[in-house]
Formats: structure tokens, sequence, C-alpha cells
């Protein structure tokens, strides 16, 4: 497989031996988390993971809180730039890392304005250079993310078909609705568009709280773990002509 050719990549096994193949010897790391995520009303949500030697116990307690995600994360998408925290230091996550024997972590990501997601890389026990400058660190970590940019969405993408050609092989009639409801129509139409809920919600003219109500039915209607799980279904005939119908453009939906 090519460094760069992201179109072979169609799991994540695929993903992880093309990763290992170079980010090591780039930049010397001991554990490695790799992802992409999306932003929500309280922060950032994760919507798929891959670690790599790392204590499952410390993943768990980083992104406990689903709607919330990682600290870390979440500040690294407010500041667009390289987070670097040290055990010792000051702050929730310096103590995680201490509590965990984990020297540092090194986040930082790619932000896809069109997909509205973020790709994200997290490096733990970083060896760095020790003539190398802040510039010069925070340069390499711009490349590494470009790099994994187009790498993580072709995986991410990739088990998102999975996921649909699964729900049409395999469809549950107790997880399926028949029919979206038509407020469920608008919604979803522009969650296809990468539209976040609070995006959804001014417009529709609703609460941002209705959108997410009427998100999270849809999804459990499409059988879908993630936004990006519906819109594959959708995309790849899982969601045929007699679950979604044509609505009305301009339609208002009345407040929930």
């Amino acid at each position: 497989m090519e460094d760069d050719n992201c179109s072979a990549i169609a799991s994540r096994d695929d993903f992880a031996r093309w990763v290992g193949s170079w980010l090591p010897g780039l930049m010397p790391y001991d554990g490695a988390v790799f992802g992409i995520a999306t932003k929500c009303t309280l922060g950032v949500r994760i919507l798929e993971s891959l670690a790599v030697d790392l204590p499952a116990q410390y993943l768990r307690e980083v992104t406990e809180q689903a709607e919330v995600g990682c600290p870390v994360l979440s500040h690294w998408l407010l500041m667009r730039r390289p987070q670097y925290v040290e055990a010792g230091r000051h702050g929730a996550a310096a103590v995680l890392l201490s509590r965990f024997g984990l020297r540092n972590v090194l986040l930082h990501g790619y932000v896809d304005a069109q997909r509205a997601v973020a790709t994200y890389f997290a490096l733990f026990n970083v060896r760095r250079a020790a003539q190398e400058t802040e510039a010069d660190a925070d340069a390499r970590a711009d490349y590494i993310a470009g790099r994994l940019h187009h790498a993580i969405l072709a995986w991410h993408d990739a088990t998102a078909v999975g996921a649909a050609h699964q729900h049409q092989r395999k469809p549950d009639p107790e997880a399926v609705s028949p029919l979206l409801t038509p407020a469920e129509q608008r919604v979803f139409r522009w969650l296809r568009e990468g539209k976040t809920n609070w995006e959804i919600a001014r417009i529709l003219n609703k609460s941002e709280w209705t959108v997410k109500t009427q998100v999270q039915q849809i999804l459990r209607k499409l059988n879908a773990q993630s936004r990006r799980d519906a819109v594959a279904v959708y995309r790849h005939g899982a969601a045929s002509a007699e679950v979604l119908e044509p609505t009305r453009e301009g339609t208002r939906d009345t407040m929930t």
C-alpha cells in the first residue's frame, strides 16, 4: 500500500498498518488514538476512534461524557493549534496522564468544514528532539494532521458503507420504522447536508432540544449509530423511497 494511497484503506486494520508504516519513524511514541469527531451542543462528540497500545480504562475516563468528549480535543477544536500536555502539570488532563503512567500527549487534527467533521490524532509518550523549537514541532504536527485526514475519512467511510450493507442484509424490524414523520424528514434533509443541530434549529425555526430529539429518533428508526451512518444508510439504499417521502420546501414544524 502506498503511503498516501487512501483509496486502499478499506478497514481499521488497513489504516493501522498504513499509519504504523511511517508515523513512528517521523515522531516516536508509545501509544496513540486516531479518530473523527463533530461539534455538539456541549463540546465535541467522537464519532469513531481507533486506539493503539493504550489502557482501556484511560480511554473510558477521557471520553466518559459522550456528548462532551475529550477535554483536550475540545480545547484543540477551539484553538486549532497542537495541544501538548505533560504529566505532573496543573489540570485534569495532566493528572489523568500521571495516574496511568503516561508522560505526555500531543493532540492535533484537521477541520473539514465541508463535511462538518474534524479528524484528529493523539500521540502518547512522544519523544521530541531536544533541539526542536516549538514552531518546528507545530509544523511537524500540521504535516501529520494533513496526511492523516483523508486516510481517517477513508477508514470511517468504509466502516459506514459496511454498516449500511449490513443493514440491508439483516434489517431489524423492531429498530427500523417504515416511515419517518414529515417533521423528521425535514430534519433529516438538513442532517444529510452536514448541518449541526443548532443550524437545523435556526433553519426550521425549532428549539435545539427539539432537533436533538428528532435526530435521535431518526437514528433509531434507521438503526444507525451515528449521523454519518444514517447518511450512509440513505445513500446506499437501505433508506428507500418507502422510508423517506418528499416534503414540501419551506414548511415549518410546530415546536414540541
